[in-house]
């Protein structure tokens, strides 16, 4: 029995976006998210680059009580925050 579960979370944005923005948008996301545990801390990898996409690895921790409702809300935050940077298409994969 494992009280908490790492979620992974796999994200494509476009190769025009900008990788600092994008980062700290994720970072936002992350942050706003009550159902991510603080410890252990959260990462984001930068997996990687093409002239067509950036590609980026998150890795959060939870409660197995709360891993759908975490996952949504993140990928729902990430949707919302990135309109709101002008940070075109985002496209999520998460097992």
């Amino acid at each position: 029995y494992y009280p908490l579960r790492r979620v992974e979370i796999a994200l494509a944005a476009p190769g025009g976006a900008s990788l600092d923005e994008l980062l700290r948008t994720i970072d936002e996301a992350i942050e706003q998210n009550q159902y991510v545990a603080k410890d252990p801390k959260h990462m984001v990898v930068l997996h990687s680059l093409s002239t067509d996409a950036s590609h980026i690895i998150i890795q959060v921790w939870t409660p197995h009580t709360d891993l759908k409702i975490m996952k949504n809300a993140l990928i729902k935050t990430l949707k919302k925050l990135c309109e709101e940077h002008s940070i075109k298409t985002l496209y999520v994969m998460s097992k």
